[in-house]
């Protein structure tokens, strides 16, 4: 069975492409979830206006130092209403996967984006959150444009925070009493979508955790 992420009562594989529509009726009717890869999309029938929802990839948390640790920044936001669409035409759709976690380095979250395919649009994009207590990212093209939160650097806590459009978390315990003297260990995972890796743990060289990948939602 597909990992499940939920988002506000929303429930959707977090690896693949869900596709719901709603029979009957006009105005928005189905909606096209992508959390992962690159991907082409196909205008349904009928369909002319589409609105995009863009959240980066968020940045890999990173060990810096002994008992200190540093999530990586959130993932960047774009909204855009795409108009004068023609169905059956294509658009190229990427959702940018989460930083890795390093020791001393975490890496960026990866870049999400709604681009041209057979049909010709202006690119609308969200940048991914930096790694290891790097700034957030930010989007681009969009009718609103959003940046996320900061990675922080933090010594022997629990409360550091940095968040994307859908959520972001808390870090782990870095504390010598927690982990012993003989290593580190991550923080938690985050939950939301865009969200920072957190920072490592430990005396002697935690690795930080992943970022959670970004997502793009088309509805239409």
């Amino acid at each position: 069975m597909a990992t499940k992420l939920s988002l506000t009562g929303i429930t959707f594989p977090d690896t693949t492409v869900q596709t719901t529509a709603a029979s009957g009726g006009g105005g928005l009717g189905g909606v096209t979830i992508y959390t992962s890869g690159t991907n082409t999309f196909t205008i349904p029938t009928g369909k002319t206006v589409i609105k995009v929802t863009i959240v980066a990839g968020g940045g890999g948390g990173a060990y810096t130092g002994w008992s200190n640790f540093g999530g990586g920044g959130g993932g960047g936001t774009a909204f855009k209403w795409l108009t004068g669409l023609t169905p059956g035409n294509t658009l190229t759709v990427i959702a940018g996967a989460g930083g890795a976690g390093g020791n001393a380095h975490g890496s960026p979250g990866g870049t999400s984006s709604v681009a041209s395919g057979t049909q010709t649009i202006t690119t609308v994009s969200a940048t991914g959150g930096g790694g290891g207590t790097g700034s957030g990212g930010s989007g681009s093209g969009g009718d609103i444009n959003m940046t996320g939160g900061s990675g922080v650097y933090t010594y022997n806590t629990c409360t550091s925070e940095a968040w994307s459009y859908f959520g972001g978390g808390t870090v782990g315990d870095a504390s010598a009493s927690t982990f012993g003297a003989g290593g580190g260990a991550a923080g938690a995972n985050m939950f939301g979508v865009g969200g920072r890796g957190q920072g490592g743990a430990g005396n002697t060289g935690g690795t930080g955790n992943a970022g959670i990948g970004g997502i793009v939602i088309l509805e239409y």
